[in-house]
C-alpha cells in the first residue's frame, strides 16, 4: 500500500481514531469515578444519575467513529477520486454510522434500564458488616419503621426518598441509608419497559393547620407515551410541627 500517511484518507482515519478514543475514554472515566465511591448511597446516586448519560455519550462517539472508519474502508476499496465515488462513500458511511447509533440509542433507552436496575440493586443490597465484623440484616418495611422518625416515614410516603435500615442483631448497631429515587424510572404498566419517569408535580390541595393537603405527581412513559397520576397526601402544618419535634434517631447508628 503506497504511503498511506500522505493519503487524503489519513485525515479521516485520524478523526475516526480520535472519536473512538474519546468514546473509550468517556467510558473509562465514568467507570473509575463510579468505583471511587466508598459510600454505598453516594455510589448509588452517582450511578443512577450518570451511567445512562455516560453510556449514551460513548455510544454516540462510537457511532461517529464507525462512520468515519466505513468511509476509509470504502475509500481504500473503491476510491474517492471521482465525485460519484466520494458521494457514494459519504452516503453509505452516514447510513451505517446512523444505523449503529440508532440501535445503540434504542438499547440504552429501553433495555439498559433493566441492566441498570440490577446494578443498582447490587450496590444497595450487597452484604454489610458492622464495625465489630458482624453480618448485618436488612429490615423489611414494617420492621424498619420503628427505627425511623416520623419525618423520614413521611419522606418515604412522597415516593421521592427511600430509607434502608441495617441492624447488627448482636450489638443492636444500626445503619440507616437514604436513597433518592426521584430520577429512577419505574416499569410502565402499558408496555412493561422501565421507562416511566416523573415529569412534574402539582399541589392540588394546599395543607392547612389541621387538614392534610394533596400532591399530584405526573408520570409519562418515554417509550409508549402512557401517562398516569399518583396522588400523595401532604402533612398538615400541625403534623409538620410535630415531626420537627419528634424524637431524633438514637446514637447507636449511622445515617448515610
Amino acid at each position: 500500500m503506497e504511503a498511506f500517511y500522505d493519503h487524503p484518507l489519513n485525515l479521516v482515519l485520524d478523526i475516526g481514531n480520535m472519536l473512538f478514543s474519546l468514546s473509550v475514554f468517556l467510558f473509562l472515566i465514568y467507570t473509575v469515578q463510579a468505583q471511587s465511591f466508598k459510600s454505598r448511597t453516594s455510589k448509588y446516586k452517582f450511578v443512577s444519575q450518570h451511567e445512562g448519560k455516560a453510556m449514551r455519550g460513548a455510544a454516540i462517539l462510537l457511532s461517529l467513529a464507525v462512520g468515519f472508519y466505513t468511509f476509509v474502508l470504502l475509500g481504500l476499496t473503491i476510491g474517492v477520486h471521482e465525485k460519484f465515488g466520494y458521494m457514494f462513500n459519504t452516503l453509505v458511511s452516514v447510513v451505517i454510522g446512523y444505523g449503529l447509533g440508532y440501535v445503540l440509542w434504542q438499547y440504552m433507552t429501553y433495555y439498559h434500564p433493566f441492566i441498570l436496575e440490577k446494578r443498582l440493586n447490587d450496590i444497595r443490597f450487597g452484604p454489610m458488616q458492622s464495625p465489630d465484623g458482624h453480618e448485618m440484616v436488612l429490615l423489611n418495611e414494617e420492621q424498619e419503621d420503628i427505627h425511623l422518625t416520623k419525618e423520614m416515614i413521611e419522606e418515604e410516603d412522597t415516593l421521592s426518598v427511600d430509607y434502608d435500615v441495617w441492624l447488627d442483631k448482636l450489638t443492636n448497631y444500626k445503619v440507616i441509608e437514604k436513597y433518592d429515587t426521584r430520577f429512577h424510572p419505574e416499569i410502565c404498566d402499558s408496555c412493561n419497559f422501565r421507562t416511566l419517569l416523573e415529569k412534574n408535580e402539582e399541589v392540588v390541595i394546599a395543607p392547612q393547620e389541621h387538614k392534610r393537603g394533596l400532591l399530584r405527581k405526573h408520570y409519562e412513559c418515554s417509550y409508549c407515551g402512557h401517562m398516569e397520576l399518583k396522588d400523595i397526601e401532604i402533612p398538615s402544618w400541625e403534623e409538620e410541627k410535630h415531626a420537627s419535634h419528634h424524637d431524633h434517631p438514637e446514637h447507636d447508628h449511622q445515617l448515610v
